[in-house]
């Protein structure tokens, strides 16, 4: 009787572990729905990047998730940040509700911010739970690119990231749908 209430109350208590085997991720079809704070690998061809999602804020015009992504550079082995900004899913303007009122519709599309780096930009877009961002494999919803593999990763920091860590498990676009937690990829 007592490991079983021992083991209830480990369960119970706020312990790192537990908290960080909840972390999810599910690869799609078409797209990665991927938590924040981690870093995901990106690859295409010779360019290989890094991109964290650092927060999410909901407030009156939308929905937005805040990263940043480093691109890699061969000759010196390193890391260097690209760009930070914000992937968004905007609420329509008071013009662009008007202009439906008409029958003018903006499409949701129009409403949507990509990650962009100096030579890719992907289609992503912060998902509605405020932990998680979906990116998808490709510039846009209706053009997937086949080229672009993603690799997702528990590291946190940029000085943890190594893209030669034999670990690492590459998805592309065509798999079928995976659901698991990240930190079983590492075991």
């Amino acid at each position: 009787m007592k490991p079983i209430l021992f083991s209830f109350l480990f369960m119970l208590t706020p312990n790192p572990l537990n908290a960080l085997a909840s972390v999810e991720v599910t690869v799609m079809e078409n797209a990665i729905f991927y938590p924040l704070n981690m870093f995901l690998l990106v690859e295409r061809g010779r360019f290989l990047g890094a991109v964290i999602f650092l927060s999410y804020e909901k407030n009156n015009q939308g929905d937005f998730v805040r990263y940043r992504n480093y691109g890699y550079q061969y000759s010196s082995n390193s890391w260097q940040e690209e760009n930070e900004g914000t992937i968004a899913f905007r609420n329509l303007s008071w013009w662009q509700r008007a202009m439906g009122a008409i029958g003018f519709h903006t499409p949701p599309i129009a409403r949507i911010r990509p990650i962009k780096w100096k030579n890719l930009t992907l289609f992503a877009q912060p998902s509605m739970d405020g932990r998680h961002a979906t990116i998808l494999f490709g510039a846009s919803p209706t053009r997937l690119d086949p080229t672009i593999k993603f690799a997702p990763t528990p590291w946190r920091t940029i000085e943890e990231v190594n893209p030669k860590d034999p670990r690492l498990k590459w998805y592309e676009a065509g798999n079928p749908e995976l659901k698991f937690k990240i930190y079983d990829l590492w075991k």
